[in-house]
C-alpha cells in the first residue's frame, strides 16, 4: 500500500467489498491502513450484475 502511495499517507484510501464480504475483513483491512498512517478512509461497495 505505501509503495503504491509512494508514502504519501495523506491520499484517500479507498477500499472496496462486495456485500457478501465479511465485515470483520472490512475492519481489518481499516486497521491495516491506519496502521500504515493512512486517516482519510472511505468504504464503497459493489453491487451484484443483476442476472437475467
Amino acid at each position: 500500500m505505501n509503495e503504491l502511495a509512494e508514502g504519501d499517507t495523506k491520499l484517500p484510501f479507498i477500499i472496496t467489498a462486495d456485500g457478501r464480504t465479511p465485515h470483520e475483513y472490512v475492519v481489518r483491512a481499516m486497521d491495516v491502513a491506519g496502521r500504515l498512517g493512512f486517516s482519510k478512509l472511505s468504504i464503497t461497495t459493489e453491487r451484484e450484475a443483476d442476472s437475467q
